[in-house]
């Protein structure tokens, strides 16, 4: 099969979220959807915080890319710092899974390694290689140790720059700041966000993760089977959402949430993904209707077959097979697979002033396959 390019061919370069106070909150941003998010937004002027669960090494290349949080400082989210004296890299690489939006999938421990001291780390939110936050044993009580990051060999220095006068976190002009987070961790969740808000303001939150899902018929999930993928998506969505509308709310922001065209027209063995990302977007439906008196807007955009995130992994291990890729392609109008700058494109509109009129809304990126 051919690749489509991963960035949506002529994307505009306008400077939409230039000026706007705080920072965009990417969920899933290390995955194949969720890093052509994160790249558009900051190509776009944002100042953007993003998660991920256990792919590491997959942050940090993204890091790398946008720019870290090269200014130096505190990280993005206003979290502290150490300086870039030891240019030796950590690596995380751990068989990740990519999931739906390409998220990595892997589980892990919520908590990790915070106030754990690593002489040998650059997770520096300052002029690090990596530009990942580095948190010290103080600045885990603010977390509840929520956020996981590895503190570097010179946090104290790093942390008392990240600090105001009275002690509270601040925000600096870092383009990108990465956090590995367990979403279905409900303290966690609210912790980081805190930290965001206080640190300078949340505009805009788009959740582009959730957990790796199989192509099954539905008489082959077992209840257990629903019930991990439901809390792992539904519940992780949901503790997220808690924590972020009071700030939406001061900031009369937006919310974007990544979905599936599949709940318009499904397709076979996609119950597993689809049951779900209905309740996400039930959610965000009732988010619009009650939320909107405070100027918050929701929607969410639905991707069809991509070359890119969960699909590519589907087509990779021969779950989506080429006959079924062949079938899938006869059913699109437009004749080929999307890419993750299409979804990149309608996330960034979405969360944008342009789209300051359109909130309810489920935009399908799927090629004409729902037609």
């Amino acid at each position: 099969m051919s690749r489509e390019s991963r960035e949506a061919p002529g994307a505009s370069q306008s400077r939409d979220f230039a000026g706007k106070l705080g920072v965009a909150l990417v969920t899933g941003g290390s995955g194949g959807l969720g890093a052509a998010i994160c790249r558009q937004l900051v190509e776009r002027g944002a100042c953007v915080v993003f998660t991920y669960r256990s792919n590491r090494k997959a942050a940090e290349a993204l890091i790398a890319e946008l720019g870290g949080t090269i200014d130096g400082g505190a990280g993005a989210a206003g979290i502290p710092a150490s300086d870039n004296r030891d240019a030796t890299t950590q690596q995380g690489g751990d068989g990740t899974t990519i999931g739906p939006s390409g998220a990595e999938t892997t589980k892990t421990s919520p908590g990790g390694p915070i106030g754990e001291t690593n002489p040998r780390s650059t997770i520096n939110g300052g002029a690090g290689a990596a530009g990942i936050p580095s948190i010290s044993q103080e600045d885990a009580k603010t977390l509840k140790r929520g956020a996981d990051a590895t503190v570097g060999a010179d946090g104290d220095i790093g942390r008392e720059a990240a600090l105001t006068s009275n002690g509270e976190m601040a925000l600096t002009n870092s383009r990108a700041s990465a956090v590995r987070l367990d979403l279905s961790d409900e303290q966690a969740v609210a912790a980081l966000v805190e930290v965001i808000a206080s640190s300078g303001g949340l505009h805009t939150v788009v959740y582009a993760s959730g957990p790796y899902v199989p192509m099954e018929y539905v008489s082959k999930v077992t209840p257990e089977r629903f019930r991990e993928q439901c809390e792992g998506d539904i519940q992780a969505f949901y503790n997220l959402l808690h924590a972020v509308l009071p700030h939406l709310r001061s900031a009369a922001g937006s919310l974007v949430a990544v979905t599936t065209c599949a709940n318009r027209r499904f397709p076979k063995r996609d119950a597993l993904s689809s049951a779900p990302k209905g309740a996400v977007e039930a959610l965000v439906r009732a988010v619009s209707r009650e939320e909107g008196r405070y100027g918050v807007r929701a929607n969410c955009v639905g991707p069809g077959l991509m070359a890119d995130g969960m699909a590519e992994v589907l087509m990779e291990s021969g779950e989506l097979s080429e006959q079924a890729q062949q079938v899938a392609l006869a059913n699109i109008a437009l004749g080929r697979f999307g890419a993750a700058g299409d979804i990149a494109e309608a996330v960034c509109f979405l969360a944008s002033d342009r789209a300051r009129y359109i909130t309810g809304q489920f935009l399908d990126v799927d090629g004409g396959y729902s037609v």
